[in-house]
């Protein structure tokens, strides 16, 4: 922190199971089908900082994640979630 104070964080943490893809990233293709899922699944967790730590917040992740996954708003295969054009 900038005044010093160290604080636990995860960059890119991985997920056990999920394999990486050979498909070609594009940022617009990477919006239609994700954007919203990301957007939302970090606005929730960025509020658990400061108030929870790593490991407290991991359920909040966990859960919120699998919610919208459930409501098809955030999608694990490329292949189900909305095609982009072009």
């Amino acid at each position: 922190m900038a005044d010093g104070r160290a604080t636990d964080a995860v960059f890119c943490g991985a997920e056990d199971g999920v394999q990486g893809s050979d498909e070609p990233w594009d940022l617009a293709r990477w919006a239609v089908r994700h954007k919203r899922g990301f957007l939302e699944l970090s606005r929730v967790y960025l509020s658990c900082y400061g108030r929870l730590t790593p490991h407290e917040a991991e359920p909040v992740w966990v859960e919120t994640r699998e919610r919208l996954r459930a409501e098809g708003i955030l999608v694990r295969d490329p292949q189900l979630a909305p095609a982009a054009e072009g």
